[in-house]
């Protein structure tokens, strides 16, 4: 199932100067997305063009959204990375959209 994303900048920047953001599924196609339960981070795999990283997804506790925790593990290195770093490198802007296939566990990012 491939899901509509938008990236939601959080107003914090990281020392290196990126926005921290968070991926949030779009409100139309939530009821496609298994919703994690409340103040549960779901370990997820990301996988993009630039490798795949162990990721979080949560359900923000007012709103019942369904969003990407902004900080990833790179697989190949085991080094902690940020999710802003890594759609920086794809070209993704902080309110910018992406489209993700969920297949279980694992979000490919298109």
């Amino acid at each position: 199932m491939t899901v509509n994303f938008y990236s939601y900048p959080l107003g914090q920047k990281y020392a290196d100067g990126l926005e921290r953001v968070e991926l949030y599924v779009f409100g139309k196609d939530l009821e496609f997305v298994a919703k994690p339960p409340e103040q549960q981070r779901v370990p997820v795999t990301l996988i993009t063009r630039t490798g795949r990283y162990r990721a979080g997804m949560r359900t923000y506790p007012r709103t019942g959204d369904v969003y990407i925790c902004p900080d990833l593990v790179a697989e190949r290195d085991d080094r902690k990375t940020s999710l802003a770093k890594v759609l920086k490198d794809l070209g993704v802007k902080p309110d910018g959209e992406v489209q993700i296939t969920i297949d279980g566990a694992t979000l490919t990012l298109l």
